[in-house]
């Protein structure tokens, strides 16, 4: 006696089928274009980064503009509710450390060592200063989001985001640079953001671009940012 199994294929195939396009569902919902869901997740996340009492971050500015690559900044800081900002790092080739609390702005002159309170309009040092925050300012005015994937930034498990950008928060990148792309991870536990990825290029210049990576971190931690001794005493 044969021992056989019967398979109906057509049954079989239904089935795997509609697994099949369940799968996809699942796919296009997940990393697909924006929907109701991505775009309430983005919101979420800059409600967050409104709440945020304080984080640290690093930040590397790096660019290339008619043929001649740069490093603009590589800088890490803290921050500090409402306006309280610390800063050490390079920018412009030049070593920078530098405080904020509230309007005024206190650095390090690399000239002669000695620290100087930024005075008038506009310079290198309040410079310093929007380069650490536009990123952030980019993504709390980011239109639209795109859900990417799911990524990991320094072990937190992280939605990744796209944003295409009409406007940046810095003048200075809209002399160069025509269109701007911001990427943002935020955590899936806590809709914290945890990296944001700024690029810019010029549609006239195809070689020019712009790439601002920024990465946050220690959110919400107990940080108090005061002036050093010697400025201190000053006061």
């Amino acid at each position: 006696m044969r021992l056989f199994l019967t398979v109906r294929p057509r049954p079989v195939l239904l089935v795997l089928a509609a697994v099949l396009l369940i799968l996809a569902l699942l796919f296009v919902r997940g990393l697909g274009r924006p929907g109701p869901a991505v775009e309430e997740l983005g919101r979420r996340a800059q409600e967050e980064l409104r709440r945020t009492a304080s984080y640290r971050f690093r930040l590397a500015i790096r660019s290339v503009i008619e043929g001649r690559e740069a490093v603009v900044s590589e800088v890490e800081g803290e921050y500090v509710r409402p306006d309280s900002y610390h800063l050490r790092g390079r920018s412009y080739d030049y070593p920078l450390e530098l405080y904020q609390l509230g309007r005024r702005i206190f650095f390090k002159d690399p000239a002669d060592g000695t620290w100087k309170e930024a005075q008038g309009g506009p310079n290198l040092v309040t410079e310093a200063v929007s380069l650490g925050t536009s990123p952030l300012v980019d993504f709390l005015q980011a239109p639209s989001f795109e859900l990417v994937g799911r990524e990991k930034v320094g072990g937190v498990g992280c939605y990744r985001l796209r944003s295409d950008l009409g406007e940046v928060a810095n003048p200075y990148w809209r002399v160069f640079f025509s269109d701007f792309t911001l990427e943002s991870w935020i955590s899936r536990a806590t809709f914290k953001v945890h990296r944001l990825r700024l690029e810019g290029s010029n549609r006239s210049v195809p070689g020019d671009k712009l790439e601002i990576d920024l990465v946050v971190y220690n959110h919400d931690a107990p940080l108090t940012i005061a002036l050093p001794p010697q400025l201190q005493k000053s006061q």
